[in-house]
């Protein structure tokens, strides 16, 4: 695969499933929809596959399935004709659990919990697992004794700036990152950490790992944030530029859009301007362009959309999402670049 004429698979991640339909006060407030609803929604809005995120595997406990009942699901699943294409082992549905954390409890719940998704994802035939890393510092919530973890729900791990770290730190950030990627590639998926600002220091890090299963999921919004932060606008080569500098080590993507709206009193930059999230290709994101150049690196993975907007059912996002980016790559793939 690979090329000018790729056509690439289109899958949504299950979070926006996850949450309060109409509004919400904390992220993942453990009501919405089941993850039965999502992939049937999803199959019948005719995506090619779906990333489960991290709070519908929580809340479906996934992880105690036998080896038998997790070949039935494999086989239920594909049956829908939508594959599980990757899995989110984000862990911030447990209290204070981080697998590079210096506190040995959070590292302990965070290890056990990252291998378990590795493990799903192998035994369902999810190509990658996606994942932050989080900070060092990060120490695992104190709770009353009898109280389940994973009681407070919502609460993310603290994301320290690289330029914040000691070097012991560092160091054991490369070591559990490692470990997690040997992990990965001993079960046949893919590390994929969501990490991309500064890309200096990710580069360098991903190679002082030096896993051949550790990869780099890129977020759109970490490409605009990037070049707000070195350069304090955004400019529309930004998303392309990033792919180009993560070349093979781009093994998933997390598509969303942007817009800017208006603001009083009026703000004259376009760094400054607020930002409202839409899905792609309703915003001033250029997926064009995001498109070539992902065609540009013989990128193979899917286009996956991640929604984090509530005030529309997440079937209608989906829908509209699905629709756009159809069309984008359609258009990517059969027509020339101006110029």
């Amino acid at each position: 695969m690979g090329g000018v004429d790729t056509l690439y698979r289109v899958s949504f991640q299950t979070n926006c499933y996850a949450w309060v339909p109409q509004g919400y006060s904390s992220l993942y407030p453990g009501v919405g929809y089941s993850l039965d609803y999502a992939l049937r929604d999803l199959a019948r809005i005719g995506y090619d596959g779906a990333e489960v995120d991290c709070a519908h595997i929580l809340d479906t406990r996934l992880w105690t399935l036998t080896e038998r009942e997790r070949a039935t699901l494999k086989d239920s699943v594909e049956g829908l004709g939508i594959g599980l294409e990757a899995f989110s082992a984000h862990d911030w549905p447990l209290s204070g659990a981080s697998f590079t954390s210096q506190d040995e409890a959070s590292s302990r719940l965070g290890l056990e919990w990252t291998k378990g998704i590795i493990d799903l994802a192998a035994d369902l035939g999810a190509g990658v697992v996606t994942d932050h890393v989080s900070s060092p510092r990060v120490k695992a919530v104190d709770l009353l004794p009898g109280m389940p973890i994973g009681s407070f729900r919502g609460s993310i791990p603290a994301f320290g700036l690289p330029s914040d770290l000691t070097g012991g730190e560092r160091g054991l950030m490369v070591q559990r990152v490692g470990e997690c990627s040997d992990y990965c590639k001993s079960r046949g998926v893919l590390f994929a950490i969501e990490e991309y600002s500064p890309w200096s220091f990710w580069r360098d890090f991903i190679r002082e790992v030096g896993s051949p299963a550790l990869k780099v999921n890129l977020h759109a919004a970490q490409a605009w944030r990037e070049t707000l932060r070195t350069k304090g606008y955004v400019e529309e080569s930004s998303l392309p530029d990033a792919i180009r500098e993560i070349g093979t080590l781009l093994a998933h993507t997390h598509c969303m859009d942007y817009r800017s709206v208006s603001a009083l009193p009026p703000l004259t930059t376009r760094g400054s301007s607020p930002t409202v999230e839409v899905v792609p290709g309703s915003g001033e994101c250029d997926y064009m362009a995001f498109v070539r150049a992902l065609q540009e690196i013989g990128y193979e993975g899917y286009l996956t959309v991640e929604c984090h907007r509530s005030d529309a059912q997440p079937g209608i996002l989906a829908a509209q999402a699905l629709r756009n980016m159809r069309r984008i790559v359609t258009l990517a793939s059969t027509s020339q670049p101006a110029g």
